[in-house]
């Protein structure tokens, strides 16, 4: 059965209370990754290198992603601050997971990396990255927010 956006949360194939395994990479495979997340929602980015690249950004935590490739064949882009760190591959140039300038606790995966397509189904949050600061700082008054809760 193909999931679609329409389907119950509680039946849909990806949402589920316990963690899930995941794998993916590159388009060349030169960079292949697992991880293992609870995978609820995505996060599509404005701002000017997300758009660019048309990325749908999954959060997991940092320690929950492997990456299997050779160190010289994963490239690392910065710009701006020079906080954030997106990854890609040096052969093919897709950009499979980014380390986010806030939380850097999480990687962000690219949704079109990963191996099973149902995970582009899943429900998407707007981040306006193109005002960062505003959207930061939003974005961190609501995780407060639920953990107070």
């Amino acid at each position: 059965m193909q999931p679609s956006r329409l389907m119950p949360r509680e039946e849909h194939p990806i949402i589920h209370p316990e963690e899930r395994r995941y794998t993916g990479g590159c388009h060349c495979g030169r960079i292949r990754f697992a991880f293992s997340a609870r995978a609820t929602e995505l996060t599509e980015c404005n701002c000017s290198i997300c758009r660019a690249k048309g990325a749908l950004w999954l959060p997991i935590r940092a320690e929950a992603l492997e990456v299997i490739a050779r160190a010289d064949d994963v490239q690392v882009y910065r710009f701006g601050t020079c906080t954030a760190e997106h990854s890609f591959c040096r052969a093919c140039g897709i950009h499979p997971y980014v380390k986010p300038r806030i939380l850097p606790q999480l990687r962000m995966v690219n949704a079109h990396c990963v191996d099973d397509p149902a995970v582009e189904t899943l429900p998407r949050r707007a981040f306006d990255g193109r005002d960062f600061e505003r959207a930061a700082e939003a974005l961190m008054a609501e995780i407060a927010s639920r953990r107070r809760a």
